[in-house]
């Protein structure tokens, strides 16, 4: 998977010194690890879930310390039933060595009971010829070696059984063990896919947050220029209204000039009117003195 390009973000799911990882018997998971580095942008930009503040960074460790806890769990059920098992062979293998041991002395013990048997017969000197109840004494004795060659055949018997029967259970769950379909392998590939899982939700959350980070500064942005052309345009509208101002005094400027030299021709006509009238009242005079008239 290449690197995410434009604006995008890259995230690794959990810090540098801290990432999503299942430590098991077998090691480190690096499945969660390569999968970080999948996500390297061409520019760059990283974001770690361990750098992370607030409820987003809160919400990551509880998913991982989730995920490692059922992982671990996963791990530990499997390998509480293979110790049964093998505890199990275990102890059917401590059993069969008890019972050798028994089954060895008692073979020691109807040895010497033989032996002892040998030697009695010697003493008394029986034959093969012997006449039962011939020899009470060599009879007695004789039946107290038997009553214990009996005990000690009925427990190599017993001890052989056991043995057989400790086998016949080792070799039975030795083929269960072969035969499962669910083993350790398997139970480490399940916490690993957990673990996957969690990287995989935390990277998805961390992305989201970018996202979003990324969507609130375009907004932001959004929101600043439509502030700035609301100003521009509030600037444009004082200027308009100084502009229409400048040009109404301009006009009534225009206006009182225009009335100025208005009234100044007015008074022009009648200051020509006044020269017009003093004119007639003297021609007025000359005529009424030509015509003597008083």
């Amino acid at each position: 998977m290449s690197g995410l390009k434009g604006n995008s973000v890259a995230i690794f799911a959990g810090s540098q010194e801290n990432r999503i990882g299942y430590i098991g018997r077998n090691g480190a998971s690096q499945k969660a690890l390569e999968k970080e580095k999948q996500y390297k942008s061409a520019s760059g930009n990283t974001i770690f879930a361990g750098n992370l503040k607030g409820d987003i960074s809160e919400t990551i460790q509880k998913k991982k310390a989730m995920a490692r806890k059922e992982a671990a769990k996963i791990v530990a059920d499997q390998l509480a039933r293979d110790d049964v098992s093998t505890n199990s062979i275990l102890k059917s293998q401590e059993h069969q060595a008890e019972l050798l041991s028994e089954a060895a002395e008692a073979g020691e013990q109807l040895k010497y009971l033989g032996d002892a048997k040998d030697e009695l017969k010697e003493a008394y000197g029986i034959t093969d010829e012997y006449e039962p109840g011939s020899n009470e004494e060599y009879e007695q004795r004789l039946a107290e070696l038997n009553d214990q060659e009996e005990y000690w055949s009925e427990i190599k018997d017993n001890a052989l059984e056991g043995i057989g029967a400790e086998s016949r259970s080792i070799t039975a769950t030795k083929q269960a063990l072969l035969g499962r379909k669910y083993t350790m392998e398997n139970a480490m590939e399940e916490a690993e896919q957990v673990m996957d899982a969690a990287s995989d939700e935390i990277i998805g959350l961390l992305r989201k947050d970018a996202m979003e980070h990324v969507q609130e500064e375009q907004e932001e942005k959004v929101e600043q220029a439509e502030e700035a052309a609301e100003e521009k345009k509030e600037e444009e509208e004082k200027l308009e209204g100084i502009k229409e101002e400048k040009e109404a005094a301009e006009e009534q400027t225009a206006k009182l000039h225009e009335t100025v030299e208005q009234q100044g021709e007015m008074l022009e006509k009648i200051d020509e009117i006044k020269r017009s009238a003093d004119l007639l009242d003297e021609d007025m005079k000359g005529l009424l003195v030509d015509l003597d008239i008083r």
